[in-house]
């Protein structure tokens, strides 16, 4: 098969934990597991240091430069919830499509990048796209990345680990354009 990720149309959710509301909002898991379960196949995560500390862990919420949600996830329950879900026959339709992951990361604190770097290692590493940093993903046949998760990330990540499993930068290269609205 000769067609190509810009082929497709990829079903999306930013903030895909959040329960109804963009700002001050319960984030939830199980909203997470729904939307997956519904066939999303790309998601933006904000990622935030827990605290102020410099050895913080990263989590997932959302807000701005600092969490305004009523709670946070634990980003490593969330990449071990996604690691149970997105390939799974039983749950998902269209489970061999490939998965994207939109790390925005709210946070300037390298350790807590650091850490969300073991964080991925030790949950979805065998699944990751792995050394294509900077590389088009749009004009990759589909067949390369079925049963793949993809990550993209915001800009700051360039002094951490984070560029190790990161594919692209939006906005870095002409490849990948992020809109929001």
């Amino acid at each position: 098969d000769k067609r190509r990720l810009c082929d497709y149309y990829v079903c999306s959710s930013r903030n895909p934990q959040l329960t109804g509301f963009l700002n001050y909002d319960y984030s939830s898991n199980t909203y997470l597991g729904k939307i997956i379960n519904y066939g999303c196949r790309y998601i933006e995560l904000d990622i935030f240091s827990k605290d102020v500390r410099i050895d913080s862990e990263p989590v997932v919420s959302s807000g701005d430069k600092v969490y305004q949600g009523q709670n946070v996830i634990p980003c490593e329950e969330v990449f071990h919830l996604l690691k149970r879900t997105v390939f799974l026959r039983d749950r998902v339709d269209n489970y061999r499509d490939p998965f994207f992951i939109y790390l925005n990361l709210k946070t300037d604190n390298v350790n807590v990048m650091n850490r969300l770097y073991e964080i991925i290692k030790g949950t979805i590493s065998d699944v990751l796209l792995t050394d294509s940093f900077g590389i088009n993903v749009g004009n990759m046949r589909m067949c390369e990345l079925m049963d793949k998760i993809v990550l993209f990330a915001s800009s700051n990540i360039m002094e951490s680990k984070l560029k190790e499993v990161v594919t692209l930068v939006p906005g870095e290269t002409n490849y990948i354009k992020r809109i929001e609205y």
